[in-house]
């Protein structure tokens, strides 16, 4: 029997630690590394600054800011092609503290000099929820968190920091637009070359793809475009809100226990074994 193929919706150079991950999985197991295609579909775009834009970021300059929320790796980029060294600089000597949703969010602003102050255990919106610290709600003016997003992003953190007590406001500073033939390295699939694919094998009835690992619910449902939900490979989604999208679409799915490339890696590993 041939290597196993996995479809991934990152860059290769984003997803080159879940290809180590599953290589080395197929290497304990005596078998052959499953192929990885890399279809990133859809790539964000940082937004064109406007003095808008900056208004947050005085307003955690001048201390009138308690927390600053970061969802993606994707916001914190944004943030440092939007404001340059000034971004670190701001946060670091501002009173206002740092959460995170996940390892990789929080890495990104290490790179910046910035030591975030707050990363969940389930790295989730819903999770940076359950354990937000909330301090003394007893004050008569509500502590203010500025929310830096991307602009497709759901409302759920922004929604459940307003139910916690917290005013929320709210910067969009990167959009995801469907990448295009330069935003890709050799070998790399868009979005429209990865939905023919897929397409391709469905019509063909001999699927050739044996899981596509989605990383946003978002991607998964451009992916599915078209593509009869009986004949979609096994998802393998990076957290609930693309078990969500897969359940929506119709389209059998486990969720991974993790982010993480070793956890996505697992999940990966478990759908194709199961079908070999």
């Amino acid at each position: 029997m041939g290597a196993a193929r996995v479809l991934l919706t990152r860059t290769a150079a984003k997803g080159a630690g879940f290809a180590r991950a599953l290589s080395e999985l197929a290497r304990q197991r005596g078998e052959p590394a499953p192929n990885v295609l890399y279809a990133p579909v859809h790539v964000p775009r940082t937004v064109a600054y406007t003095p808008e834009l900056s208004a947050a970021l005085q307003a955690t300059a001048a201390d009138q800011v308690a927390w600053v929320t970061f969802t993606s790796a994707n916001a914190v980029r944004a943030c440092t092609e939007l404001w340059g060294e000034h971004f670190a600089h701001v946060l670091n000597a501002a009173d206002a503290r740092l959460a995170c949703v996940g390892k990789a969010t929080a890495a990104e602003l290490e790179r910046c000099g910035i030591e975030p102050d707050y990363i969940p255990h389930t790295q989730s919106a819903m999770g940076m929820l359950a354990g937000f610290p909330t301090g003394d709600r007893q004050q008569d003016e509500p502590d203010t968190v500025w929310v830096v997003e991307g602009q497709n992003a759901r409302p759920t953190l922004r929604e459940g920091l307003g139910a916690l007590g917290f005013r929320v406001m709210r910067t969009v500073v990167y959009r995801m637009e469907p990448a295009v033939e330069a935003d890709l390295a050799p070998g790399e699939l868009g979005r429209d070359a990865a939905r023919e694919v897929l397409s391709r094998e469905a019509s063909a009835g001999q699927p050739i793809t044996d899981a596509v690992v989605a990383t946003a619910p978002s991607l998964l449902q451009a992916l599915a475009e078209g593509v009869p939900a009986d004949r979609f490979p096994p998802v393998v989604a990076i957290g609930q809100s693309t078990a969500s999208a897969a359940r929506s679409l119709g389209v059998p799915y486990v969720v991974a226990d993790s982010p993480s490339a070793q956890d996505l890696a697992s999940a990966a590993f478990s759908v194709v074994s199961a079908g070999a």
